[in-house]
């Protein structure tokens, strides 16, 4: 919100510094799911073609952006719209996931407790 909304260009500066901060904050958790799944041979590829991928639809928001801003302050509603509803449907299949893989490592564990006895 601050960085579409500060008064000055520094505190704008500010907020999107700590936006960043924190919006990258899934990379560690997102990689240590992908070493649990993808096979140590194929590791490298695996997460190149993540970072790749990541890096390739990140560009896409600075050019959208630039095509449909009209030069005023009207892009900032739409942008911030946008924003909070990528980072909701994120924040929601993230967890998603991370509860899909505890039910696995439950199921996993108590198949190794039945094996043990």
């Amino acid at each position: 919100y601050g960085c579409l909304y500060a008064a000055t260009f520094g505190g704008s500066l500010t907020c999107l510094l700590l936006l960043i901060l924190v919006s990258e904050c899934w990379l560690g958790p997102g990689m240590s799911l992908l070493v649990e799944d993808v096979p140590s041979r194929s590791m490298g590829t695996q997460v190149a073609l993540l970072l790749v991928c990541n890096q390739a639809v990140a560009a896409l928001g600075p050019w959208a952006v630039a095509t449909h801003d009209p030069g005023d302050a009207k892009v900032r509603d739409p942008l911030f719209l946008c924003v909070c509803i990528c980072l909701v449907t994120s924040a929601v299949a993230f967890s998603l996931v991370g509860r899909a893989h505890g039910i696995e490592d439950d199921d996993r564990a108590q198949h190794e407790v039945r094996a043990l006895l």
